[in-house]
C-alpha cells in the first residue's frame, strides 16, 4: 500500500491494542481483539469508504461503545461507513441511512427518523401520571386514542401532544417516552412472512412473499416475489450511488511489492528461507568434509545438480505454495481482495514474486556451485572442473521454474497449506522416484505411458546425453524427434497449464469467509 511502518503503530493504538498485545500471535487473540485488529487493517489506507460486516461481534459493552464512537468520528471527518449487522439496536443508534433486507430483497430503506416515525402508521407514546383517568379524558377530547398499558397509558400521539394534553388537564406526569416500534419491530413486521421462526402475534404468509407496509419508504423497484405474488406497487426515486469509475487501479508494481513483503516480512517466510539457506550450507559443508578426507573433488555440474539443487527442489516449492494458501488459511484474502478487487491481478503479482524468489534461489545456487568447486579443488589439491554447460544449466533452470509454477497452480486448486504441500511432494518427488522409475524399468507399457504424464521422464532425452546421444530415464539411447517434444509439451499442459487455469478459476469464484 506504500505506507510507512509508523502507520501500523498509529492504527494499533487507535483501536486500543497495547504494544504487548500487538506482539502476540493472532491465534492467541480473543474474538474482540481480532475484531479490533481487523478494523485497524481496514483503516490503514485511510479509505474514503469503510465497509464493515458485524463489527461489534465479540466486543464487550465497553468495546461496543468504543466502536460506536470510532465510526461516528470517522463519518464526522467526511468518511462513509457501510455497515451490515444483525444487532439492530446498535444499528438504530449509529446509522443515518438504513436499508432493511429480508429474504435477499430490500424491503425498506430511508433515514432513521423516517423509518421509525412511519412504522405502524403513526407515533405511539407511553405515559404514566398521578391521575391517568383525567389524562385519558383530556386525550380523548383532543382526538387521541388512549388505552391502559401497565401502570400508565398507551396513546396514539406524539410525546409533545401528550405533554400538552397533560398541561391542559393539570396532571403531573411521572413517565413520558416514545413507545413506537423500534428497528427490530419494523424488520420483524416486514419479514414475518419469510422468517424461519414465527414471530408471536405476526401473521404467517404461506405465499412466501414480503407484505407491503403502509407509509413505509418504498423499495427500489417493483420486484416479483419468490412465491409468484404480484410485485409491490410502490416506487421511489433512485438513490445516488457511489461512483468509483474514475478511481485509478492500484499500480501492478505496488501489488508485487506488497506480495514480496508478505513472503519476506513474515515469520513463516523468514523461517522457510532461513531453513533453505541452512540446508544448502549444511550440504556444502558435508561435501567439503568428505572431500578433505578421502574422496576426490566434485565438478561444478555435480555441485549444482547433486548437492545444491536438492534443498532448493524441496523447499522453494513450499514458498510458492504459501504465497497462495496463507491468504486463505489465515483468512486475510477478504482484506486483500477488498483492497484490490481484481483477483486476477493479485494472483499474477503473487506468481511474479514466486518466480523472482525462485530465480534468486537458483542464481544463488549457481554462485555457490562456483564457490564449492573452487573450495573442493583447493582441498583436494587438483584443478577445478568447470563442466556445467550453459545449455544444460538453462534446461535445469527451466525445469525447476516449471516445477515451481506447477506447485503454484496446484496450491490454488487446494487452497490449504498442508494439503498443497502433500500434493506437490507426491506429484513432483514421490511418484517420479518411487513409483514411475521402477515401473519404467519393469514394464514396457509404463516406459511408453509415463513420459506423457511426468515432466521429469518426458524431459530426460531432451537435455540428457551420453557420448553425444540422447538418453531416456531408463538409459536407452534415442533419436529426439517430434514425438519426444510432444510428450514434454503434454506433460507441461497436464501439470503446469491445467493447474494454473483451474486454480485461477477457483480463486476467481471462491467465496471469501
Amino acid at each position: 500500500m506504500g505506507l510507512p511502518k509508523s502507520r501500523v503503530d498509529e492504527m494499533i493504538a487507535l483501536v486500543g491494542l497495547t504494544e504487548a498485545e500487538a506482539k502476540r500471535r493472532m491465534k492467541n487473540y480473543s474474538l474482540g481483539m481480532k475484531q479490533r485488529l481487523g478494523i485497524a487493517h481496514a483503516l490503514l489506507g485511510d479509505p474514503s469508504v469503510l465497509i464493515l460486516d458485524e463489527p461489534a461481534n465479540g466486543l464487550d459493552p465497553a468495546g461496543i461503545r468504543w466502536m460506536r464512537s470510532l465510526l461516528k468520528s470517522y463519518a464526522d471527518r467526511g468518511g462513509t461507513v457501510l455497515l451490515s449487522s444483525h444487532l439492530l439496536h446498535e444499528v438504530e443508534q449509529i446509522a443515518d441511512e438504513m436499508i432493511l433486507i429480508g429474504h435477499g430483497r430490500i424491503v425498506a430503506r430511508g433515514d432513521k427518523q423516517t423509518l421509525l416515525a412511519n412504522a405502524g402508521g403513526g407515533a405511539i407514546t407511553l405515559v404514566t401520571s398521578l391521575d391517568n383517568e383525567s389524562l385519558a379524558a383530556e386525550l380523548e377530547n383532543a382526538g387521541h386514542e388512549a388505552e391502559p398499558a401497565g401502570t400508565g397509558l398507551r396513546v396514539q400521539a406524539s410525546t409533545e401532544q401528550v405533554g400538552r394534553a397533560a398541561l391542559a388537564a393539570g396532571v403531573v406526569l411521572t413517565d413520558l417516552r416514545s413507545g413506537g416500534a423500534g428497528l427490530e419491530d419494523i424488520f420483524l413486521e416486514l419479514t414475518s412472512g419469510t422468517a424461519r421462526e414465527a414471530v408471536p402475534g405476526a401473521p404467517i404468509d404461506h405465499g412466501q412473499h414480503l407484505p407491503p407496509v403502509p407509509n413505509m419508504p418504498p423499495v427500489d423497484s417493483p420486484t416479483q416475489s419468490h412465491g409468484g405474488s404480484p410485485p409491490m406497487s410502490t416506487t421511489t426515486t433512485p438513490v445516488p450511488t457511489l461512483d468509483v469509475s474514475g478511481t485509478p487501479r492500484t499500480p501492478f508494481l505496488r501489488l508485487v511489492k506488497v506480495e514480496w513483503r508478505k513472503m519476506l516480512d513474515t515469520r513463516a517466510g523468514r523461517w522457510l528461507l532461513g531453513i533453505t539457506a541452512g540446508l544448502v550450507l549444511f550440504a556444502m559443508a558435508i561435501v567439503l568434509l568428505v572431500t578433505s578426507t578421502s574422496a576426490s573433488a566434485l565438478s561444478q555440474r555435480a555441485w549444482f545438480e547433486e548437492v545444491l539443487l536438492l534443498p532448493l527442489s524441496l523447499l522453494v516449492p513450499v514458498i510458492a505454495i504459501m504465497a497462495v494458501t496463507s491468504e486463505w488459511s489465515q483468512r486475510t484474502a477478504m482484506v486483500t481482495f477488498a483492497l484490490e478487487p481484481h483477483r486476477s491481478r493479485v494472483v499474477l503479482a503473487k506468481l511474479v514474486v514466486v518466480m523472482g524468489i525462485a530465480v534468486a534461489a537458483l542464481a544463488t545456487g549457481y554462485v555457490l556451485s562456483l564457490v564449492g568447486t573452487v573450495a573442493g579443488a583447493a582441498i583436494d589439491g587438483t584443478d577445478p572442473v568447470w563442466n556445467l554447460e550453459v545449455d544444460y544449466l538453462a534446461w535445469i533452470v527451466a525445469l525447476q521454474l516449471l516445477a515451481y509454477v506447477s506447485a503454484f497452480g496446484l496450491s490454488m486448486l487446494v487452497l490449504s497449506t498442508p494439503a498443497a504441500i502433500a500434493v506437490v511432494y507426491v506429484v513432483q518427488l514421490v511418484l517420479p522416484i518411487m513409483v514411475y522409475l521402477p515401473l519404467v524399468f519393469v514394464f514396457d507399457w509404463a516406459a511408453t505411458l509415463i513420459p506423457w504424464i511426468d515432466m521429469t521422464h518426458a524431459s530426460a532425452p531432451l537435455f540428457q546425453t551420453d557420448g553425444g546421444e540422447s538418453i531416456e530415464m531408463t538409459g536407452e539411447a534415442v533419436d529426439v524427434g517430434i514425438y519426444h517434444v510432444a510428450r514434454f509439451g503434454f506433460s507441461i499442459l497436464l501439470w503446469v497449464v491445467a493447474p494454473l487455469a483451474l486454480g485461477a478459476a477457483r480463486i476467481l469464484r471462491a467465496e471469501l469467509k
